[in-house]
């Protein structure tokens, strides 16, 4: 088995783990510790954000120190030691704290989208980026099918034992690929030097200089805003999706929830088709058109989600899966684009920051909407979000740059 698959497995069986409980939490809280509070499942998935927000960067500067590979053996390991623990405690309090300390061992495996991405040419980036996508939906899928089931049975902790499964497969992969490669524990030295993509002169002068200097770069800055906002609307009608769903189906069916929960994932699968089709070498401007094209199309598909009809439930999860799919893909490969191998584990984990600042603030955000208007409105408030981020990726990628173009056109007549 090549060194690529078992990386491509890992990240699958990591999903799969995952997204077991995230359309399900306030039906698993409610069975296992009878809570039935929006706002308690709001700070769980807050505090579940939080702690991956700063774990990540931490271990991104551990993996300057020790190579990704025995990182994950060892986390991986502890991982899956606290999530046997999730599955025999009865206390909620003991449960936060042991399952947020798995989360946080947990959070080192996201270190393998860059590991991965830097022994790949630029020009092969948006076709790994769209790849990693779609198996992260149909990790999803499967998370989604098996939480289905899970919450079905008499112990829906049960959960927590197949994400130890899940764990122990992580670390045998690891111990496969150190064995194969006789992969020593220090990492090795960067051998790339190949420089990033400029948009144009200006951006190119600032962020070299940025670089100089402790603060990050501006792509950094710009991309972690438009991410922020993307990844902060998107989970705004996630936790409680699977609920309003039967509410309008009139059908307490979790495993037909979870197939309705997954569209999106069959609209990713189709998106990378479509993007294997053209198989053209894209330069950032593309990406920046494809991007605006997407957050319009995921704007459509929340629309027609919040409206009470299942067929336009249906259709508007298959827009939005697609728009969601070509943002977060073309997001990532413009960040690959303007990064260095050499820091695209400093880089992806800023960018991660930030996707988690969104997810924090949509977490905190989404119970107490729900727990005192309807879940109705956050599909209004995801809709508010996205066009606030078409406006400000216009004005930070498209706006600034045809006015960086017209003051060079300017400056050379």
């Amino acid at each position: 088995m090549s060194i690529r698959l078992c990386l491509i497995l890992l990240i699958l069986v990591a999903d799969i783990s995952d997204t077991l409980l995230l359309p399900f939490y306030p039906q698993f809280f409610s069975k296992v510790f009878a809570i039935n509070s929006p706002q308690h499942v709001g700070a769980y998935i807050a505090a579940c954000c939080f702690v991956v927000m700063f774990s990540f960067p931490l271990w991104a500067k551990v993996a300057k120190y020790i190579n990704e590979l025995h990182l994950w053996l060892y986390t991986q390991t502890i991982s899956t030691t606290l999530a046997i623990a999730c599955f025999y405690t009865t206390s909620i309090t003991t449960f936060w704290l042991l399952s947020l300390l798995m989360l946080f061992f947990k959070a080192s495996y996201l270190l393998v989208y860059p590991y991965i991405i830097k022994q790949e040419q630029k020009d092969k980036h948006l076709a790994m980026v769209g790849l990693f996508a779609v198996i992260l939906h149909f990790g999803s899928i499967a998370g989604a099918f098996l939480g289905g089931i899970i919450l079905t049975s008499d112990n829906p902790q049960n959960a927590y034992l197949v994400m130890a499964s899940t764990d122990v497969i992580q670390t045998l992969i690891c111990c496969y690929l150190i064995r194969l490669g006789a992969v020593a524990w220090r990492p090795s030295e960067e051998l790339s030097t190949e420089k990033p993509i400029k948009e144009n002169v200006v951006t190119s002068n600032n962020d070299a200089r940025l670089s100089k200097e402790k603060f990050l770069p501006s792509y950094i800055i710009k991309l972690g805003l438009i991410t922020l906002l993307v990844y902060m609307s998107a989970f705004l009608i996630r936790p409680f999706f699977a609920i309003y769903w039967q509410s309008v189906s009139l059908s307490n069916n979790e495993i037909l929830s979870s197939v309705i929960y997954s569209i999106t994932a069959w609209a990713a699968l189709l998106g990378l088709w479509y993007n294997h089709r053209r198989q053209k070498k894209s330069a950032p401007s593309s990406y920046k058109k494809t991007i605006m094209l997407s957050l319009c199309l995921c704007i459509i598909g929340l629309f027609l989600q919040g409206i009470d009809n299942m067929a336009s439930i249906v259709i508007g999860r298959c827009l939005f899966g697609w728009g969601m799919f070509q943002t977060t893909v073309h997001l990532q490969t413009l960040l690959f684009s303007l990064s260095q191998p050499a820091q695209y584990n400093r880089d992806y984990s800023n960018i991660h920051f930030f996707q988690n600042i969104g997810l924090l603030l949509s977490a905190f955000t989404v119970g107490t909407l729900v727990e005192y208007t309807s879940i109705h409105n956050s599909f209004t408030f995801a809709v508010i979000g996205f066009a606030l981020t078409v406006i400000l990726f216009y004005l930070l990628f498209i706006f600034n740059t045809q006015q960086s173009k017209k003051c060079i056109g300017v400056n050379n007549v």
